[in-house]
This record gives structure tokens, C-alpha cells and sequence, in this order.
């Protein structure tokens, strides 16, 4: 066992104005996601597993987020702007009973400003269950959830075998 993952839901709901620091994703931003990506995953269970060196965990998230852009995973992307500079995104997948919050992130120079808060808030536009996966040790991520109405829909224990 490497890792408690936490899945965490929030009912529907609409939200009347999205903050202006916020668009959809573009072509452009790829480079900027990526590297947010790559280095602000610290609790995934990639970096949580000793068999992995963290450089791995990083790239392995990089490679995530950037399959949006091939058009490989995720149905949405919205970013966050700050100063002019990218400064988070949140990736979104749509199923038939919600919208699963697949990857979020703000880069570190930016934390604190409400950005991870307002990336959520917008994705709810659509007026649908959202779901969001994090793990246990991920107390930052764990309060977000919390904070922005979300509960504990409930906790698994994540496995990792190496051959």
C-alpha cells in the first residue's frame, strides 16, 4: 500500500459568474500546464511509492495533463491567469453521472490567491455532481475540497506491485 486515496463529491450547483482570471485552454498553454504539472504534484501516489524516483511522479503528471492537448484525455481544461502568467489549470472529465475533477493545480508561486478555489467554482457551471479524487496526506487538497462544499464520498487504499 502506498497511498489513501480520498474521493470527495459535492451535489450540483450553479455558479452565476466565473472569476475573470479564468478562460478554456488553448493550444498555446501547453508548454505552461506541463511544467506546472510536472513540478506541483508533491502527494501523488507516484511520489507517495519509494520504488519510484519523484522525477518519475513528475513526469508521469506532465504527460497527463499534457494528453489533453493531443486530444487523449479530458473533455474540458480551464486555466487560471495571474500577472499575466499561467498560473493553474484544471482538467475535467465528463461522465454520464458527473464531471470528475481528473487533475487540478496551481503553481506554487501562486498558491494562496484563491485560484484552486475559483478553478472549482467554474467547473461546476455546468450544474453537475462533481467528483474529485486526492490523497489523504494531501492536507492542502484535502481542506480545498472541504472548504468549497465538497464531502467524503469515501477513502481506498492505493497498491502498488512491482515485478
Amino acid at each position: 500500500m502506498v497511498e489513501t486515496s480520498v474521493i470527495y463529491q459535492k451535489q450540483p450547483s450553479r455558479v452565476e459568474a466565473i472569476d475573470p482570471r479564468l478562460r478554456e485552454a488553448q493550444p498555446a498553454d501547453c508548454k505552461s500546464v506541463n511544467q506546472i504539472a510536472n513540478y506541483s504534484f508533491l502527494f501523488s501516489r507516484f511520489h507517495a511509492d519509494p520504488s519510484f524516483e519523484p522525477t518519475m511522479g513528475n513526469r508521469i503528471k506532465e504527460a497527463w495533463a499534457g494528453n489533453f492537448f493531443e486530444g487523449k484525455r479530458g473533455h474540458r481544461m480551464l486555466v487560471a491567469e495571474e500577472s499575466k502568467r499561467l498560473a493553474g489549470f484544471i482538467l475535467l472529465l465528463e461522465k454520464t453521472d458527473a464531471t470528475v475533477v481528473d487533475l487540478i493545480a496551481v503553481d506554487p508561486a501562486f498558491r494562496g490567491r484563491g485560484l484552486g478555489r475559483a478553478l472549482l467554482l467554474a467547473a461546476e457551471r455546468k450544474g453537475r455532481r462533481m467528483v474529485a479524487g486526492t490523497q489523504q496526506s494531501n492536507l492542502p487538497s484535502c481542506q480545498m475540497y472541504l472548504m468549497c462544499g465538497y464531502t467524503v464520498l469515501k477513502k481506498e487504499w492505493v497498491f502498488h506491485l512491482h515485478k
